[in-house]
């Protein structure tokens, strides 16, 4: 059985950094989509680019940031930053069901 070695509490304060940054980012694409939103409802309707514009910024730093943790701490000790980047497909999936899902007219 293999054990797991130590980490370093330097390398995993950055791991946990990175994994903050990361979520940031998601939080921050996830506010697009709400801002865009907000302004369906009130009329104000410009367009959907933000979101997606907000993504090609958001996406590449918080690929990168998992990357990084994951190669000084390991897979199982950068759970923030792996699930935040998770939040980003999630999006998308949530939006295929709705979808699927919604009555057509």
């Amino acid at each position: 059985m293999k054990t797991d070695t130590q980490v370093s509490p330097k390398r995993q304060s950055v791991a946990t950094a990175l994994g903050v940054i990361t979520l940031l980012c998601a939080i921050l694409f996830y506010l697009s989509f709400g801002f865009v939103m907000l302004q369906w409802a009130g009329g104000a309707y410009a367009g959907a680019a933000l979101p997606f514009i907000v993504l090609v910024f958001t996406l590449p730093p918080a690929i990168i940031c998992t990357i990084i943790s994951l190669f000084l701490v390991g897979p199982r000790r950068c759970k923030l930053a792996w699930i935040s980047l998770c939040l980003y497909p999630l999006f998308f999936t949530f939006a295929f069901i709705v979808a699927i899902c919604a009555p057509h007219q």
